[in-house]
């Protein structure tokens, strides 16, 4: 029975491997993209413009995109009971 214990030990070594090397290949994309996208870009406001890293605009742009799509999600959910 420790045989089935050790294969079932290697198996999930395996897959732990496996999402590790896939962890830090996102990873490293996500730097690489981070770092080619460093440009300085105008923001233009209503009342003012800023100058700001473009990567910058990106993550913010991202995560209120994120935040809109999980409240209008979260809405139909409860619509539907």
């Amino acid at each position: 029975m420790a045989d089935r214990g050790d294969a079932r030990l290697e198996k999930g070594s395996t897959k732990d491997r496996a999402r590790l090397t896939t962890a830090l290949a996102v990873g490293a994309l996500v730097t690489l993209f981070a770092v080619l996208n460093l440009d300085q870009v105008d923001v233009n406001w209503i009342v003012a413009t800023w100058s700001t890293p473009l990567i910058l605009v990106i993550v913010v742009s991202l995560a209120i995109g994120g935040g809109a799509g999980y409240l209008v999600g979260r809405r139909r959910t409860r619509r539907q009971r």
